[in-house]
């Protein structure tokens, strides 16, 4: 099974267990069960084991101790930390008995896995010798991915018998003699290598093959493209080494989420191409030259979403801000920055309000920024954050509309976030800080570090690309209206009740589908293995809807999917399938402007080079583009 199981029902003795047979089972659910040396521990005191007459066992597997728990000195004679004594199932055995002695019940503060196989264990190393007979009936149930598996366990006279709920509902369907688990009618199967077989707190590596290859009743979804199967990391090697022959068995999904759960990921490799469909999609290219001669190099820029012509607010080198006109080959100065703790030699992020009259400008991993009224070509107030981790930590800036009012969020401390007013500087969220007392917990503080910020294009979501201690990279969202009308502590009360997904990394590349749907780039448990893919989320239900393999750079949706960057060739994907639909290795623009359809690659002295996708007319291309540009 899997992470929070419950469970119902009864398995009975047909007598109390003796006291002596009582006080061990429950010390040997309670020992955290590692390989030992066997003959070292036979030598320390083991009352409650020598009390029912059993030895030592191999590698310790019949150990109490004297001190049941982690603490337990056996411990300093471990063989391997990680790996149960030779034969049992798990580090922690779920099963004890009550203290009446009479029923066999699982502990719910452990966490239940290989249930059945310590059952059998059970029965066949204490239970049935000792001359008991266990009678009974329950019923598991396990959340595994986004759905609940049922599973019935039935004990007639020691012997036990396990059904699967199928699809109609019912319990117990055909065996299958080529399922290498105790679940041998389970109606869904996934794939892992024969050295995994048994095994739960080891090494696995996973590899993606497409889906329906090695069988075809492997119980793929159909909405499912590929299939991951679980390698060790010996088999790893071979497939690295272009070996695809690995001897596999199959498992039901529980036992293989466990030890999804349990192990420990190590790698992983990819035999699936990029599917493709010709959706009769092509690019056209031009290059556009600008009076140049009067100003500096661009340093970032970002479009003018709201018009119609290809217009671009640019940052330059010496700190011009100027509004940029592809469509009629122009360039106006807006006004100049202000000398100021802002960092132009440092990496930029520009911020354009969905109006185009204001704008943010932040240095990515420093304190300080400004806001610029592009209208009135000033800037109207400094921003700044403190510097607890800025260095690794995207400065949180965007733009949002709120009841026809331009706002912004910008992040003030590490752990805090404020909605102002561009053009005032007005704060819309004022409440006092709250500072970490060791002694309690303070109300409404908050132990997560904002990052980059992206606004749903409905206005609705905010979504925030932080992390928290270890580090992990924690996704969280935050519904804008109620945090500025009903709650102004809702960043600090909600942030860990809306989590869309836990990486090992943070501040990836995030684009909006929907007002609701999210697609987040990246597929993997850490940062040193990483699929380039793209994950779609549901936000407002958190769940993760489907990923596919391929995308890499920036991400942009305006009708199709876009990925690019400057190193990365444009792509086009179809966001429902996954497939590619258009690929172009020659061109890696930096830009997408939404209003024109322009991709855009920034040359030498005024020169851009501009794509634009033109589509079979009867595909169809809406206008409406959602992403965070570079």
């Amino acid at each position: 099974m899997a992470f929070g199981v419950t469970w119902n029902g009864r398995l009975a003795l047909d007598r109390p267990l003796d006291s002596e047979h009582n006080a061990y089972l429950q010390a040997f659910h309670l020992v955290h069960r590692t390989r030992v040396d066997a003959a070292q521990l036979a030598l320390r005191p083991d009352i409650l084991r020598t009390a029912v007459g059993l030895p030592v066992g191999p590698e310790g597997a019949y150990y109490v101790g004297s001190e049941p728990g982690f603490d337990d000195p056996a411990n300093a004679l471990s063989l391997d930390e990680h790996e149960p004594p030779v034969g049992q199932p798990s580090v922690l055995c779920p099963w004890m008995p009550t203290e009446d002695g009479q029923v066999l019940i699982l502990d719910e503060t452990h966490d239940c896995v290989r249930i059945v196989e310590w059952l059998h264990y059970i029965l066949e190393h204490f239970l049935v010798p000792w001359g008991y007979v266990l009678n009974g009936n329950m019923l598991l149930e396990a959340k595994i991915e986004d759905d609940l598996d049922r599973v019935t366990i039935t004990v007639e006279d020691n012997s036990v018998h396990v059904a699967t709920q199928q699809p109609d509902g019912t319990f117990g369907g055909p065996v299958h003699a080529d399922i290498y688990c105790v679940h041998k009618d389970a109606p869904q199967t996934k794939h892992i290598c024969t050295h995994l077989v048994g095994k739960l707190t080891v090494p696995f590596c996973r590899w993606f093959i497409e889906a329906g290859r090695l069988d075809k009743l492997n119980g793929a979804r159909p909405d499912e493209q590929f299939e991951c199967v679980l390698v060790c990391p010996a088999c790893y090697q071979h497939l690295e080494h272009g070996e695809t022959e690995i001897d596999l068995r199959k498992v039901c999904r529980g036992c293989y989420t466990e030890i999804e759960n349990w192990g420990y990921f190590d790698g992983f490799i990819s035999t699936i191409a990029v599917r493709e469909r010709d959706a009769g999609l092509h690019l056209a290219l031009k290059t556009v030259q600008v009076p140049w001669q009067q100003h500096a190099r661009i340093l970032v820029m970002q479009p003018l979403t709201i018009s119609r012509e290809s217009e671009w607010i640019a940052i330059l080198a010496d700190g011009e801000v100027v509004r940029l006109n592809l469509t009629t080959c122009s360039v106006t100065s807006l006004l100049h920055l202000p000398s100021s703790d802002l960092r132009l030699d440092q990496r930029l992020r520009l911020r354009i309000s969905p109006d185009g009259e204001c704008a943010a400008l932040v240095n990515v991993l420093g304190r300080y920024g400004f806001v610029l009224d592009l209208k009135a070509q000033r800037v109207t107030r400094k921003l700044e954050r403190d510097d607890y981790h800025s260095d690794v930590s995207n400065f949180p800036l965007a733009f949002f509309v709120m009841d026809d009012r331009t706002l912004l969020v910008h992040g003030t401390e590490w752990n805090r976030l404020d909605i102002s007013d561009p053009i005032t500087g007005e704060c819309l969220t004022q409440r006092p800080s709250v500072a970490w007392t060791p002694e309690k917990p303070p109300q409404h503080y908050l132990d997560y570090f904002h990052a980059g910020l992206i606004v749903s294009p409905n206005q609705e979501w905010l979504v925030d690309d932080g992390w928290v201690w270890q580090p992990h990279g924690m996704l969280v969202a935050y519904r804008l209206r109620r945090w500025l009308h009903e709650n102004v502590w809702e960043t600090e009360d909600t942030t860990f009740d809306h989590q869309i997904c836990v990486r090992d990394y943070w501040d990836r590349a995030l684009c909006w589908i929907d007002g609701h749907t999210l697609a987040v780039w990246g597929y993997g448990d850490g940062e040193e293995w990483l699929l380039p893919a793209v994950r779609i989320f549901d936000v407002e239900t958190t769940a993760e809807l489907r990923w596919f393999l391929g995308p890499s750079g920036v991400l942009v949706f305006d009708n199709y999917l876009y990925s690019f960057s400057a190193d990365d060739p444009l792509a086009v994907w179809d966001v429902e399938t996954g497939e590619r639909l258009l690929h172009i290795p020659d061109f890696s623009p930096s830009h997408y402007h939404p209003g024109v359809g322009h991709f855009l690659r920034i040359g030498e002295s005024g020169t851009f080079v501009v794509g634009q996708l033109n589509a079979d007319p009867k595909n169809g291309h809406s206008k409406m583009a959602i992403g965070a540009m570079i």
